[in-house]
This record gives structure tokens, sequence and C-alpha cells, in this order.
């Protein structure tokens, strides 16, 4: 049974059988979940509200790049659902000008204190210079059109008639990340879907992928050809990946993403 911090080497869900996980605080540690059967967080209805983390850890005498990972293989069935928050992203309303602690939004969010948010570069070339910014959020207006970060952003970010910076919550109700341990290497977790049955929304991949390791992305439909149209990963973000997000199956695909 899933304590609320558990840690294991392996997790195998057989085919045939089901693994369920509550809506209920977990912080759980393992190097690899194999789900030949069914893998249950949640619902498209019924979506998983309370603080939810993987993360994927090394284990002694086993390859990097054969363990820490979260597979649906062929034949399984793996349904993940996080809260809904929308929307995803936004954009100003306003250029934030260097040391603006509280910046303008066009669209009402349902974001909370404590989310992570990303600001996006407005610099036209940036190349050189790398102005993005993730900030953590101490409030939001009632009217949800207007956030306060705990520190100040440093840079400006534009928002004029032709083009507005974006506002991205990166933060979600399930987390995936890779472990301290392997982070020096550019090495973390991948969830890797094999069958045609998998549903991943609102989850938040942070140090995913494995970098240069084909078929180790922080999210990816592997080989998988055309899948049905309740198959799709949406609503989800990658932070600090490792490795790009991949898609090899002709599915719907709804993530933010930033390097």
């Amino acid at each position: 049974m899933l304590g609320a911090a558990s840690r294991f080497r392996r997790i195998v869900v057989p085919e045939g059988s089901k693994l369920v996980i509550d809506d209920a605080p977990l912080n759980l540690t393992l190097t690899s979940l194999l789900v030949y059967g069914n893998l249950s967080m949640g619902s498209a209805a019924c979506r998983l509200r309370s603080a939810i983390s993987i993360t994927f850890a090394p284990a002694a005498g086993v390859a990097t790049n054969q363990m820490m990972t979260l597979r649906g293989m062929n034949g399984s069935t793996v349904d993940i659902h996080g809260e809904l928050f929308s929307p995803t992203w936004t954009r100003l309303a306003r250029t934030a000008p260097p040391g603006a602690s509280t910046i303008a939004l066009q669209q009402p969010v349902n974001w909370r204190p404590g989310q992570l948010v990303a600001v996006p570069t407005s610099l036209w070339k940036d190349e050189c210079r790398n102005q993005n910014e993730v900030r953590e959020i101490a409030n939001i207006s009632a009217d949800g059109r207007s956030m306060t970060f705990t520190t100040p952003l440093q840079f400006m970010h534009y928002a004029g008639n032709e083009y507005q910076t974006e506002v991205v919550l990166l933060s979600r109700s399930i987390l995936l990340q890779g472990s301290n341990e392997t982070a020096a290497n550019l090495t973390g977790g991948h969830l890797r879907i094999e069958s045609k049955h998998g549903r991943i929304s609102g989850v938040l991949g942070y140090r995913m992928g494995q970098q240069f390791q084909m078929g180790s992305y922080p999210f990816h439909f592997h080989m998988a050809g055309e899948v049905p149209p309740d198959s799709y990963m949406t609503d989800n973000a990658v932070y600090a990946s490792y490795w790009r997000a991949h898609l090899a199956a002709q599915a719907s695909f709804s993530s933010s993403i930033l390097p």
C-alpha cells in the first residue's frame, strides 16, 4: 500500500490488474513504474486536486537509461489527470517594466499563490541574452486579471498593439520529476506510452527526459502509430527539461515547454 511518502525500486502493474491512486497527498520515489494493465490517477471527469509527486531516482547496478521511467506497455491504459487550470497561459495586458512585482493579464485565471509562472523574453533576438523569467505567485486579484510575484521581474516584458508577452502557468497538481542525484548528467525520468491508450492531462514534467537517449523524452507516445481520438496529452507543462518533449503518434498534444 502506498503511504503519503513511499519509496520503491520498481512497481509493476500486471496485465488484467489496475493501480488506482486516490486524490490524497502523495510523495512517491521510485526507479520505474511499468504498466501492463491499467494505471488510474483520476479521469477527465474526476481530476485529482491533491499535491501528488513522483520522483524518478536511480538504483544501484541498473543502467540509468534502462530505468527512471513510467511506461505504459503494449496493451495497457494510462490515465493521469491533474487539476484543470484555465487558461494554462495568457498574455500581458500592458508592458511590465524591470522591477515590476505586479503584472496585468488579458484573461482572468484561476491560478493560485505558491504556483510558478514563466514570463518569456520579449527581445527580438535572444540568442545570447536569456531574459526568460520564472516567478512564484504571491497573490492574485479577485477578478483574476492582476498577479503579484514574491520577487520582482528583472527584465522588461513588452505588451503593445502588435504583440504581447505570454504568461505561462508551470505548476500542476501532479508533478513528475527527475531526482537531484542524476541532475549533473542531464538525466531525468520519462513518461513513455507504448500502447494506443494514454490520457495525460494536468501534469508538470520537471527535470525530465534523458539527453541524447532516443525514446527517453519527458512525455512520449512511442511508435504507437495512429491512436484513437480519446488518447491525448494536453494541459501539461515541461520545465527544465533535459530532452525535448516528443510525439511519435497521431494524437492530441498540447503542452507548455520551457527549457
